[in-house]
């Protein structure tokens, strides 16, 4: 009995140690399944391996323990495990420094991470080491992450080249001043002395412009847009015209302001030639009419000089017997004439009509556009044909001494011979020329030696004419009336302010051409005449 006791004890106690190994395999079993269940449905691939060495403990390959098909979808490769299988496939991985990084994790213990481009895909993957000897690699595609930057960088490499690409001058600053962006254009406003300055202060950095400080701190204080024009000069004289434009950022990161700085000088030129050629074509138009109606009681003043002349003559039969009916004799009319200085009167009378006269010619050459009288011609001869013309002039006049005015030419090389209307030219050239003389004889205190240099190119079918002088130059409020009808700076009866407005109708008008002057206060005076299509335009 006891025997049986004891055998039912055994054979219940091996029974239930059957019972519970039964039950852990099949709980190793509902775990290995759940723990397979969930590495295949990871959304990321995920892989387990360890790292094989060559002779010389360099990494050659990768022994894959595990990988679920998320890591075999992105690798693009099946990886099959015999099952029971105790050594894997050896699986070389060809990138040496992929390798590395793998043996560094192996041996540090801390986790790294990588971006590679893999058979079309932008892959990322986690390396980690879950327990020695093992690395587990979480890799995830991130080629839609990858475009978007991608597309986003291209963007803003399009927005910056367009930026840079700008004709004007933009800058940002944070509230402190400090400069955060700027486009190529605002490197104008860095002086040769500052590229290498440190500093992101806006005054230190852009020295150049404090013109725009007084506006900066008034959009700063009242929180407004504020836009302005300013003029401002440099150490040669040169005088720039900006437009700018000043608006307040109130984004709550980068709180700060934007700058536009456009330079309008060529801009505001063009408006004032404009504006000059449109009241040149009106007051054309009034000289003519004014021409016209003078020309008659001049006419009448002349005619009656000369009436009076003929009949106060002794020697005409006519007069002699008016004056003897009347009882008096011609030769008492002459002393009376001679006692009183009617002649004189007369002869002034009639010069005064013969100055009107000219001043009427003028006034219609201003006025009149004509093509005629053009052809081929040697613009280098023109030119020094002119120069002799004036030298003998004011010879003649005893008025300026043209021998201590230093004459210099700089004509370019070959110039073919020009369409123009050489006598239209040639007074033009002779007006500029004598308003230089007389500018720089105007200066009584030049200690310079007075020069004039007269200058010839060719640019496409234009020809360039240029006369400059180193006389006292004239401020910006002459400069923009110097082709006026009737304007002259020069003494009351030494000028009648015609000969430079009829060079620039000549120029314009008969010539399609353009006349324009730069001018700086004591340093000189330079014409620039442009005529187009005197090279292209030839019998």
């Amino acid at each position: 009995m006891n025997i049986l006791r004891n055998n039912k004890e055994l054979l219940e106690k091996a029974n239930s140690d059957l019972e519970k190994r039964v039950a852990a395999e099949i709980s190793q079993k509902i775990s290995e399944k759940k723990y397979r269940t969930l590495f295949e449905n990871l959304s990321i691939g995920f892989a387990i391996y360890n790292l094989i060495y060559d002779e010389n403990d360099l990494p050659l390959g990768v022994e894959y323990i595990d990988v679920n098909s998320e890591y075999e979808a992105l690798m693009g490769k099946r990886y099959s495990f015999a099952e029971g299988e105790e050594h894997k496939t050896l699986r070389h991985v060809g990138n040496f420094e992929y390798l590395q990084i793998i043996d560094r994790v192996l041996k540090t213990g801390i986790s790294e991470s990588l971006e590679y481009f893999y058979k079309g895909s932008y892959l990322k993957v986690s390396l980690y080491r879950p327990d020695d000897g093992l690395v587990a690699a979480l890799m995830t595609d991130i080629t839609d992450r990858v475009m978007a930057q991608n597309e986003i960088e291209k963007a803003h490499a399009l927005v910056k080249y367009i930026i840079d690409s700008l004709p004007f001058s933009i800058i940002t600053i944070d509230k402190n001043q400090n400069v955060t962006q700027c486009n190529k254009s605002a490197d104008v406003f860095i002086s040769p002395l500052d590229r290498e300055c440190d500093s992101h202060s806006l005054f230190e950095k852009f020295k150049i412009l404090n013109f725009i400080e007084h506006d900066l701190n008034m959009s700063l204080i009242n929180n407004v847009i504020i836009t302005n024009e300013k003029i401002v000069s440099n150490d040669e004289g040169e005088s720039k015209s900006y437009n700018i434009t000043i608006m307040p950022i109130t984004a709550p990161i980068n709180e700060g302001s934007l700058i536009i700085i456009e330079d309008i000088t060529e801009k505001k030129s063009m408006e004032e030639l404009m504006i000059q050629s449109e009241k040149m074509t009106s007051i054309a138009g009034l000289a003519a009419g004014i021409a016209h109606e003078i020309n008659n009681p001049l006419g009448t003043i002349a005619q009656g000089c000369q009436n009076i002349i003929r009949r106060t003559d002794k020697e005409m039969p006519r007069n002699k017997a008016v004056a003897h009916k009347l009882g008096i004799e011609m030769e008492q009319i002459e002393e009376y004439f001679k006692q009183r200085d009617i002649g004189n009167i007369i002869d002034s009378i009639s010069g005064a009509a013969g100055k009107a006269s000219a001043i009427i010619k003028n006034m219609l050459q201003f006025s009149r556009k004509s093509d005629s009288g053009k052809n081929n011609c040697d613009i280098k001869k023109l030119l020094d044909d002119t120069i002799a013309l004036i030298k003998n002039d004011y010879n003649l006049n005893k008025k300026y001494d043209f021998k201590n005015i230093r004459i210099e030419t700089q004509y370019e090389e070959n110039l073919s011979d020009v369409w123009i209307s050489a006598v239209e030219i040639q007074q033009v050239i002779f007006n500029l020329i004598q308003n230089s003389v007389q500018a720089i004889f105007i200066n009584h205190e030049l200690e310079k030696i007075p020069m004039i240099i007269i200058r010839t190119k060719k640019e496409g079918d234009e020809l360039i004419i240029e006369i400059e002088d180193n006389g006292p130059g004239m401020d910006e409020k002459t400069k923009h009336r110097i082709f006026e009808p009737f304007f002259t700076t020069k003494p009351v009866g030494e000028g009648t302010g015609l000969g430079l407005s009829v060079s620039y109708m000549i120029i314009k008008n008969n010539h399609n051409g353009k006349i324009l002057v730069y001018s700086h206060l004591g340093i000189g005076t330079t014409f620039q005449i442009i005529i187009p299509s005197v090279f292209s335009h030839q019998d």
